[in-house]
């Protein structure tokens, strides 16, 4: 792993740990779409996630999700799939957002977007 990709995988999981002040405008549902651009892994995800009180917490089929949004709409998020894991990164603004990922069991990384559902 990269220094870079240790910096923000580090700084995912410290901001993991934050309680978010209040509920931002970003709760509710939201369509979120993976994909990769370094490493062969090959990740290309389309799902949903729910925020509630600026806390995400899903548990689907085949992935858990945990994280949180800040009141300014700063994202930090956990994927669990099995023993892979990623973390995500990024910005929400209004009905839309997107940041990077990185996963370390993969070794690869890419961008995410979303769209308030």
């Amino acid at each position: 792993m990269s220094a870079r990709s240790l910096a923000i995988f580090a700084s995912t999981i410290a901001f993991l740990s934050l309680t978010p002040v209040q509920a931002g405008n970003y709760d509710g549902p939201w369509s979120v779409e993976l994909s990769t651009e370094q490493g062969q892994c090959g990740l290309n995800y389309k799902g949903q996630l729910n925020v509630a009180g600026g806390r995400i917490a899903e548990s689907g089929l085949f992935v858990q999700a945990s994280g949180a949004v800040d009141p300014s709409g700063r994202v930090a998020i956990r994927m669990t799939r099995g023993s892979d894991h990623l973390a995500a990164g990024g910005t929400l603004r209004g009905a839309s957002g997107g940041g990077q990922w990185h996963s370390p069991t993969q070794q690869c990384s890419g961008r995410w977007r979303a769209a308030r559902l």
